[in-house]
């Protein structure tokens, strides 16, 4: 039937007549493939230093009135991790089975955008007519193990 799994089955014949003739049967065999699924893995967005979020996508495709249900084992992930530079990196799906269907996987990104950083300038004092002190500050905002080394060009005046 058309809701029959992926497999073969036998094509047989029957119920032939003829007045001269008997017959014999040779059966065929009608092998039904697997139908192709596309899993699409869906764009996402965070900032450098946290975690990936949690990834989803869609799966189209289905027939007989199947859903997401019949398919097991299906995963998102990327090669981006904490401490992965701002830029794009491919989001993928992988791992998915299913009785009746094969899978194409598309992939998504994962952009990672700039964290934001902190700086404050600490409060000075001088007397009137002196030269001003040596201005400081601190930073604060850095992430995935970064120290105030990765900054480059920071002036007080």
């Amino acid at each position: 039937t058309i809701a029959s799994n992926a497999g073969t089955y036998a094509i047989t014949g029957s119920g032939a007549t003829a007045t001269n003739y008997d017959f014999s049967y040779v059966p065929g065999t009608l092998t039904i493939t697997k139908a192709l699924l596309t899993v699409t893995a869906d764009n996402a967005t965070r900032e450098y230093g946290l975690a990936n979020p949690a990834f989803t996508g869609s799966v189209t495709g289905f027939r007989n009135s199947d859903n997401a249900s019949v398919i097991s084992g299906l995963a998102y992930g990327s090669s981006a991790v904490l401490n992965s530079g701002i830029g794009s990196y491919a989001i993928t799906g992988s791992g998915a089975t299913a009785t009746n269907y094969d899978f194409s996987y598309v992939p998504g990104t994962l952009t990672i955008t700039r964290a934001l950083l902190t700086v404050t300038a600490d409060n000075a004092t001088r007397e009137y007519g002196l030269a001003n002190p040596a201005f400081t500050g601190t930073i604060s905002g850095l992430r995935a193990g970064d120290t105030a080394s990765v900054v480059s060009g920071l002036a007080y005046g």
